[in-house]
């Protein structure tokens, strides 16, 4: 696993990157990626943390104009208190969880509704 990759930045733990983990390879060739994140999210707290499932759409652009996309609802965490010698609690949301789906370009219509009808806890 390539800790050091971008979006091993974002999750908590950055071995814990599923996004990378399951779809690395596929995104290493791709073109571009454009993401669109459904604003209606789920919140809850729980010994001095916030939990937020957040419902996003990845869209895969290949060079040969093709497109896949990837459907998830990504579990993101926002301390509220210091962690280890920390003195001040981080203010970065971090992502703990993801429940991921790749489709391909046949299927987008229901990666658009899988991602509309939001994330359930």
């Amino acid at each position: 696993l390539a800790t050091g990759t971008p979006s091993a930045l974002y999750w908590e733990a950055a071995t814990d990157d599923q996004v990378y983990q399951l779809y690395g390879k596929e995104l290493t060739h791709q073109l571009s990626l454009d993401v669109y994140v459904n604003p209606e999210v789920i919140a809850e707290g729980a010994a001095g943390s916030i939990y937020a499932m957040v419902p996003a759409l990845v869209t895969l652009n290949a060079p040969d104009g093709t497109h896949s996309y990837l459907t998830g609802c990504y579990t993101t965490r926002l301390s509220n208190v210091p962690v280890g010698n920390a003195t001040e609690p981080d203010p970065n949301w971090h992502f703990t969880n993801a429940a991921l789906g790749l489709t391909t370009n046949a299927a987008a219509a229901a990666a658009i509704l899988t991602v509309a009808q939001g994330c359930t806890p």
